[in-house]
């Protein structure tokens, strides 16, 4: 199968799948007033929006997209299929925003997932920045905490918190790195491992007001 064929394969199952989805929800729903006796609702208004499936494909898109970006392409070759679709699966299942997806859109979320990876593969996300954001701000969190006569040990913040400041803080963060949404991923996941490296840093050379003239995300 040619890449025109297998794209336009590609589309009609996901049209299929989207519509199966639909027909599912309006069924279920008729079945269930049906059998209890209780009005049926307005169907137009209560089964899920095909937006929802599509924000979700793009979501597993550009999680496959960062996978490929974090793979150098002069150390590494392709994943093979199966064990991209794999690798795909776990991924998934790991982001709890797929945990409550139909069912039957599984399929339709590897593949895109697996779209994105081989889009993105030749490229390489190489730079350290949200590493280094991360290092500077659990260095400063620390900092902060030490002269305040905190206990670090109860000050640094959970991986909860940290990440939902980020995403406070997204825009800000992805214009100043020039981040896409893949990139974003991994600016996160390096942010993550930044921050516990930094927190932990026992670096006297660096003081509060020394760090404060690093341009860093500030959460």
């Amino acid at each position: 199968m040619n890449p025109h064929d297998s794209a336009k394969f590609t589309k009609a199952k996901q049209l299929f799948i989207r519509n199966l989805i639909l027909c599912s929800s309006i069924a279920l729903i008729i079945a269930y007033f049906h059998f209890t006796g209780e009005p049926e609702p307005d169907i137009t208004e209560q089964t899920s929006s095909p937006s929802d499936l599509d924000s979700l494909l793009q979501q597993a898109s550009f999680l496959g997209q960062a996978h490929g970006l974090d793979e150098d392409p002069e150390q590494l070759s392709k994943l093979p299929d199966e064990r991209l679709r794999e690798e795909a699966l776990k991924a998934l299942q790991r982001n709890s925003d797929f945990n409550k997806s139909p069912l039957p859109a599984e399929s339709l979320f590897i593949d895109a997932y697996c779209e994105g990876y081989h889009a993105r593969f030749e490229e390489v996300y190489k730079t350290r920045d949200g590493y280094e954001a991360g290092y500077l701000f659990g260095l400063k969190t620390r900092l902060r905490s030490e002269l305040e006569g905190a206990d670090p040990l109860k000050v640094q913040h959970t991986p909860y918190h940290i990440r939902n400041n980020l995403i406070y803080y997204k825009e800000r963060a992805t214009q100043k790195h020039t981040l896409d949404e893949a990139q974003w991923i991994l600016f996160k996941r390096d942010f993550m491992k930044g921050y516990s490296a930094g927190y932990a840093s026992h670096d006297d050379t660096i003081t509060l007001k020394s760090s404060e003239v690093f341009e860093m995300i500030e959460p």
